[in-house]
């Protein structure tokens, strides 16, 4: 059995109700809700801060390189996508101009 931590919630009255009643119409427990909301909860922060993470690397990398990839050239490759002349992904080839 995995080991779990307790941890305490103090809710309002009526948020706990509805917590409550919300538990006996999906025939889970309050607890089990609470559990699911808070994973789903820290995954998706998750996901924020990664995707931050991702972002800040991508401007640290343009900032040191100057390179990237013009807004046109995207547009064109997506715009083939599904066409019998579909374009290969455009490459990082431009420099921002100093």
């Amino acid at each position: 059995m995995s080991e779990k931590a307790n941890m305490a919630v103090k809710l309002e009255p009526e948020l706990r109700d509805r917590l409550q009643a919300l538990g006996v119409s999906k025939k889970r427990s309050a607890h089990w809700l609470m559990c699911e909301a808070i994973k789903r909860y820290v995954e998706s922060e998750e996901e924020v801060e990664r995707a931050k993470s991702e972002a800040l690397e991508r401007l640290t990398r343009f900032e040191a390189t100057g390179e990237y990839v013009a807004h046109e050239d995207v547009d064109a490759w997506l715009k083939s996508w599904g066409s019998k002349r579909e374009r290969p992904a455009p490459k990082r080839s431009r420099t921002w101009p100093t």
